[in-house]
Parts: structure tokens; sequence; C-alpha cells
């Protein structure tokens, strides 16, 4: 179960410095993109010019990290109440996967929700 643990803390600090370099690359474009669409003058971009740029997206990180967190700790405080139960009838019942799967469920729970809430902010804005 160790070498498990390992390849994903692995993958995971990857992952982490690839999003890291990839925001830090994306900034530095959008700023080289300000900075041709500017005249010296100080005057504004022409209508032409602001129907090419693309649409700003508003993302809720944030509440999709904390949906998930709650989600995964819903799972595991659900798994343990079952686990116990199951304990309680004298049954026998596999606690690694049960906590695996319920703590997946959860979490999957969560980014629905999230995901939901998103469209309901995205569909609120469209209509103002």
């Amino acid at each position: 179960m160790s070498n498990i643990n390992v390849v994903i803390i692995v993958l995971g600090i990857v992952y982490g410095i690839y999003k890291f370099y990839e925001l830090s690359t994306r900034r530095r474009e959008r700023m080289k993109m300000i900075e041709k669409m500017s005249f010296g003058d100080g005057g504004t971009l022409s209508p032409d010019a602001i129907r090419t740029l693309p649409p700003s997206v508003q993302t809720f990180g944030a509440l999709g990290i904390g949906l998930v967190l709650i989600g995964v700790s819903l799972g595991m405080c659900f798994a343990f109440i079952v686990n116990f139960c199951m304990k309680i009838s004298h049954q026998e019942v596999n606690e690694e996967i049960l906590y695996f799967s319920l703590m997946l469920l959860f979490g999957g729970l969560g980014l629905v929700i999230g995901y939901l809430m998103e469209q309901k902010k995205h569909k609120r804005n469209e209509s103002e």
C-alpha cells in the first residue's frame, strides 16, 4: 500500500508544479496581449478589437476544492459509521474498499454540486 501512496504523492507534486508553471505563463501571455492592444496616447481599443478578445470566465476554484474536501470528509465519516454498524452486527466488510469508494463518491458529489452552482451563477450573469 505504501508504493501507491508514494506514486500518488509524486504525481500530485508534478501536477502542482505543472499548474503553477501554466498559471504564470498564461499571466505573462495576457500581459503581452494587453500591452500590444494599448495605445501610446492612452486611447481605448476599437470595438473590433474588443470583439476579438476571449470572454472572461469566472471560475470557482476555491469553491470546488472546498466542496471536494467536504465531500471526502463526509465520505470518511459515513464509511466509519457503516463500518461500525457492520462490526456491531458481526458482518465482514472490506474496510479499505469501503473507505475509498465512499470518499470518491462523496468527493464526486461535491464536484457535481460545485459545477451546478457555477452553472447557476453563469446563467444569472448572462441574464443581467
